[in-house]
């Protein structure tokens, strides 16, 4: 069984972009930066919540992906209509570069990636 095959859906990643509206005001965006990613989410147990909370960052899902996304903190990570923000990103498949897990945190609100 090959890691791709464990990969039971897709998620669109997204990014933050600050721009100024016309008065000078910053305005926030979120861009795609990859759709259709192959990827398995699943959410935490009680146990690894806690496990990160004691690293210092709060968590509610795991997402896996068989490829190097280039993410990054604050990163977003768009399923089923939610935003989950990146939290901590580990190479699990170590130097074989084959499988990528991202912990992430719900964020409020569903939507296009905003989380607002």
């Amino acid at each position: 069984m090959s890691i791709h095959s464990l990969l039971n859906t897709t998620v669109d990643i997204t990014t933050q972009d600050v721009t100024q509206n016309s008065i000078g005001e910053a305005v926030i965006a979120w861009d795609a930066v990859a759709t259709d990613v192959p990827a398995r989410v699943s959410q935490l147990s009680a146990d690894a919540v806690l496990a990160a909370g004691r690293l210092g960052y709060q968590v509610s899902h795991r997402v896996y992906m068989d490829t190097d996304q280039r993410l990054s903190i604050k990163d977003r990570i768009v399923f089923n209509g939610f935003s989950y923000e990146v939290r901590a990103i580990n190479n699990a498949g170590g130097h074989l570069d084959r499988l990528w897990q991202v912990d992430v945190m719900q964020l409020a609100s569903e939507g296009d990636g905003s989380g607002t």
